[in-house]
C-alpha cells in the first residue's frame, strides 16, 4: 500500500476501535442501568426471600428490627444507584465535551426534551442550598428513624433514579423490568392472601394487611402500582399466555388492595385505568376493547370482594361523610381523611413561617407536633419550601404533559411504565414519601420519559 492508503488504512481501524469501545461501554452501561434499576423493583421480594431464609433466626419477629434490616437493604441498592449514575453521567460528560460544537448548535432545537431533567435537578440542589441557609434539623442529615429520608435521599431520587430510568429507552427492557416488578410482587401477595384466609405468616408484622412493609398504606402503593402495570401489559400484550399472567397479578393484587384497605391507591388505581380507557377511545381505539376489559377486571374483582369486604364501599361512603364535614367547616373537620384533613391544615397554617427555606425532613414534628403531612407535594413544600415543591411539580407536569403529546409516537412499553407513574403520583396526593416506595416513582418517571429524552421511538421495533 502507498503511505496515504496506510493513513486512510490506520484512520478506519481507529475509528473502528473507537466504535468498538463505544459499543462495550454502552453494553456495560445498559447492563449495569438493568441491574440497579431490577435491583430496586426487586428489593420487596428480596426482603421476602431474607425472611424466608431466616425463618429461624428470633430477630426477624422483632419489627424494630425487620425495620432496620429493610433500611440497609436499600441503602445499599442507592449506593449502587449513585454508583451507576456517577459512572453515566461521567461518560456522557466526556461525550458531550468531544462533541460540544453539535451539542451546543442542537441544544436550542433540543431543549424543551431537557427541561425535566434540568428540573429535577434544580430540586437536587434547592434541597440542600435551603439546608445550608436554613440550619439542618435533627433529621436533614441521617433521616427519620421510620421514613429513613435525609436530604441527600431527596437529592438520590431525582439525579441518580429517575436518570437510571431515563437512561433505558428500549422497549425490551422496559418490559423486562414491568415483567420483574409484576414476578416479585406476585409471591408476596400470594401470601398476603394465605396470611389472610389460612395460615398466619410469621414474618409479616406490619401493622394491618402490610405483608413485608411497616405499614399497610406503603403496601397500599406498591399495590397500586403493580396492578397498573398487570392491567396496562394485559391490554397491550399480543400473546394469550402474557395476557393471562397479567391478567392474573392484577386480579390477585386487587384481592389484596380490597383487604389492604388503602383509598388513596384504590382511586389512583381507578383513576388511571379509567382515564386510559378515554385515551384509548380518543385514540387508540384498536386497544378500546381490552382497556375496557381492563377497567372489567378491576371493577369485577372489587364487586365479588363486596360482599366479604366492605373495607372499599364503607371507605366512599367515608369519604362522602368527610367531604361534607370539610365543606360545611373546614376549620373543624380534623377527623376527615383519617385525620389527613388535621395533617393538611397544620401543614398548610404554618407554611408561611418559612415558605422558602422550609423547616427541613420532618422539620414540623418536634416544632408544631404536626407528622408528615400525607401530601407528598406538601410534604416538599414543608421540609423544603415551594421552589422546591414548585420544582418537582413543575418537573412531573412537564412529563406528562410531553408524553401525552408524543403518545401516539411512542411506544406500548412506555405507555405502561407512564401508567404506573401517574398512579403512584394520584396515591402520593393522599400519601407520604418513604424510603422503600419513592424511588419507585422515580424509576417510572424516567422509564416513561426516556424515549423522548433520548429522542427515540421503539413503535416500529414494537411491531415487529
Amino acid at each position: 500500500m502507498t503511505e496515504q492508503e496506510e493513513r486512510i488504512w490506520a484512520q478506519i481501524q481507529l475509528e473502528k476501535r473507537k466504535s468498538t469501545r463505544e459499543k462495550a461501554f454502552r453494553v456495560l452501561a445498559d447492563c449495569l442501568l438493568l441491574f440497579t434499576v431490577g435491583s430496586f423493583l426487586f428489593s420487596p421480594c428480596f426482603q421476602l426471600i431474607l425472611r424466608v431464609i431466616s425463618r429461624r433466626d428470633a430477630e426477624w419477629y422483632n419489627i424494630q428490627r425487620t425495620i432496620s434490616i429493610y433500611q440497609d437493604m436499600v441503602q445499599k441498592v442507592n449506593i449502587l444507584a449513585l454508583f451507576t449514575a456517577v459512572l453515566c453521567y461521567g461518560y456522557y460528560a466526556v461525550q458531550l465535551f468531544r462533541k460540544r460544537k453539535m451539542f451546543l448548535n442542537s441544544l436550542k432545537s433540543n431543549f424543551r426534551r431537557l427541561v425535566p431533567l434540568f428540573l429535577l435537578w434544580l430540586l437536587a440542589l434547592i434541597v440542600p442550598l435551603v439546608t445550608i441557609i436554613r440550619g439542618p434539623n435533627e433529621y436533614d442529615l441521617s433521616g427519620h428513624p421510620y421514613m429513613f429520608e435525609s436530604i441527600f435521599s431527596y437529592m438520590l431520587y431525582p439525579t441518580c433514579y429517575f436518570f437510571c430510568g431515563a437512561m433505558l429507552w428500549k422497549s425490551g427492557y422496559k418490559r423486562g423490568l414491568l415483567y420483574l416488578l409484576l414476578f416479585s410482587a406476585l409471591p408476596i401477595n400470594v401470601l398476603a392472601l394465605i396470611n389472610e384466609w389460612g395460615v398466619s405468616v410469621p414474618f409479616f408484622l406490619g401493622a394491618g394487611v402490610s405483608a413485608v412493609f411497616h405499614n399497610s398504606n406503603h403496601y397500599g402503593y406498591y399495590l397500586a402500582m403493580t396492578i397498573i402495570a398487570s392491567l396496562a401489559l394485559f391490554v397491550y400484550e399480543k400473546r394469550g399466555a402474557w395476557k393471562v399472567v397479567s391478567a392474573m397479578s392484577a386480579e390477585i393484587g386487587t384481592l389484596v388492595l380490597i383487604m389492604n384497605n388503602t383509598l388513596g391507591a384504590y382511586l389512583a388505581v381507578l383513576l388511571v385505568m379509567l382515564a386510559f380507557a378515554v385515551y384509548c377511545f380518543l385514540c387508540d381505539k384498536g386497544h378500546l376493547g381490552w382497556s375496557l376489559g381492563a377497567l372489567g377486571i378491576f371493577l369485577l374483582v372489587t364487586l365479588c370482594m363486596s360482599s366479604s369486604y366492605n373495607t372499599i364501599l364503607s371507605s366512599f361512603i367515608t369519604l362522602f361523610h368527610d367531604v361534607g364535614e370539610i365543606a360545611e367547616d373546614p376549620f373543624e373537620a380534623d377527623s376527615a381523611g383519617s385525620s389527613r384533613w388535621l395533617l393538611w391544615k397544620g401543614t398548610v397554617s404554618h407554611l408561611d413561617e418559612s415558605p422558602l427555606l422550609g423547616f427541613g425532613v420532618e422539620g414540623l414534628l418536634n416544632t408544631h407536633h404536626i407528622g408528615t403531612p400525607h401530601n407528598e407535594l406538601l410534604q416538599y413544600a414543608a421540609f423544603f419550601g415551594f421552589p422546591a415543591a414548585v420544582s418537582y411539580l413543575a418537573a412531573v407536569v412537564s412529563v406528562i404533559i410531553a408524553v401525552l403529546r408524543d403518545s401516539k409516537k411512542l411506544g406500548k412499553m412506555t405507555l405502561v411504565c407512564f401508567c404506573v407513574a401517574v398512579g403512584y403520583f394520584t396515591s402520593s396526593m393522599f400519601g407520604v414519601a418513604v424510603y422503600y416506595t419513592t424511588p419507585f416513582f422515580y424509576i417510572f418517571l424516567g422509564l416513561a420519559y426516556s424515549e423522548i429524552l433520548n429522542g427515540k421511538n421503539t413503535e416500529k421495533t414494537e411491531e415487529e
